[in-house]
């Protein structure tokens, strides 16, 4: 598929693209919001857990960020008109430099499937090198348009000039389809402190390690064999880079999806479809750490959502990183790049000749059911209060 590099404007879409429409759906919050549709209308105590819930969700109008009428029309749809319907949401973990400078370093990418029955989460390195389209900041006026500059400066570019969340973010997305050509409905910016948070609310989680990990700037600090790690420990894990492996970026997206993976297999195993207050806590803990475009931060919306997703098998939930090759100290897409683009806008299960990508040194030890159950009876686990 031929796209357009002009920084002007948006790839052209084909009526595939024009299709994809609907919400949000981050990678540990498959959960929560699966359970919360289970529950929906169960009657005055979850009438009061929705508004408050609703009332932390911070939501964000991007219409006049993102040029509109380069984009298909959005339809006020009622919400089960979603059934169906392929999404691609924008998955952004962000925090706030010295002086209040926007900065984002995870960047994931998020299909549903129409059917519901798999969801793809494929990450973009941050020192991928890309054109970064003209996009809106803090005054009101227009950045010029940025050939071959790293992929992470435009989260920086929109929040330029007193720009806020919603036009960093509207500036990654803007970039974002205009490298894969797949159309994205939405994001959702999530801070570290909610990854923290729901870590510790589901009591943990269980990693093995092939080595010791030693990491001053996050403090981290293990031998290595298997440890229960709370939410801190977690995210240090996710978030250290120089210190661990070979210290590139695409050695810390792999441990990130290894640390998803362990949040969402704990999350899954866990009954909180009957326990109301670790549901509650799940989902208070993230809702108050996310900023998302306006539509999906909808409580009831979203429950909808995620009665959809109530039969996707854990295994169905697959991470990779966009295929790649070496440019000095940065990374270009490689052809193999546009073979999972193509499946996102194909709605199609990403091939695997596209997912060899050399993510270096594993630091993360694969470990048998067997192991790991055994290791879990010795330390124990339980949700925290």
């Amino acid at each position: 598929m031929e796209k357009s590099n002009q920084s002007s404007g948006l790839p052209h879409r084909s009526a595939t693209h024009q299709r994809k429409r609907g919400p949000w759906r981050n990678r540990f919050r498959i959960l929560g919001l699966t359970v919360l549709a289970l529950v929906l209308g169960s009657g005055t105590a979850l009438a009061t857990m929705l508004h408050e819930l609703q009332q932390s969700i911070v939501q964000h109008d991007l219409t006049s960020l993102v040029k509109e009428a380069e984009r298909p029309t959005e339809n006020q749809a009622p919400l089960d008109q979603k059934a169906g319907k392929p999404l691609n949401i924008l998955l952004l973990g962000a925090d706030r430099a010295d002086g209040g400078t926007q900065r984002s370093d995870t960047t994931m990418l998020m299909h549903i499937a129409a059917d519901r029955s798999r969801i793809d989460v494929v990450s973009i390195p941050r020192d991928t090198l890309v054109d970064i389209p003209p996009c809106v900041m803090g005054n009101g006026d227009e950045s010029y348009p940025q050939n071959d500059t790293m992929f992470n400066a435009a989260f920086s570019t929109g929040g330029t000039f007193g720009g806020d969340v919603a036009q960093a973010a509207a500036c990654t997305l803007r970039t974002v389809e205009n490298l894969t050509g797949v159309y994205v409905d939405g994001f959702a910016v999530l801070n570290f402190d909610s990854f923290r948070d729901v870590v510790d609310t589901i009591g943990g989680i269980d990693m093995c390690f092939n080595e010791a990990i030693d990491d001053a700037y996050s403090g981290i600090s293990l031998d290595a064999g298997c440890h229960h790690l709370d939410g801190t420990q977690a995210l240090g894990i996710a978030r250290a880079r120089y210190s661990i492996g070979d210290g590139s970026d695409i050695g810390r997206i792999s441990r990130q999806h290894q640390v998803v993976t362990a949040i969402a297999k704990k999350t899954f195993g866990l009954n909180v479809f009957t326990d109301i207050p670790t549901l509650y806590g799940i989902l208070k803990d993230v809702t108050s750490h996310m900023d998302l475009s306006q539509g999906l931060g909808d409580i009831q919306w979203l429950g909808g959502l995620a009665y959809s997703l109530r039969n996707v098998d854990p295994d169905e939930i697959n991470f990779a990183t966009m295929p790649y090759y070496p440019d000095g100290a940065r990374v270009r897409p490689s052809q193999n790049a546009q073979l999972v683009w193509d499946a996102l806008v194909n709605d199609v299960p990403i091939p695997e000749q596209a997912l060899a990508t050399d993510s270096g040194p594993e630091i993360v030890r694969s470990v048998t059911p067997q192991q790991l159950e055994e290791f879990k009876t010795n330390i124990g686990s339980g949700i925290a209060d």
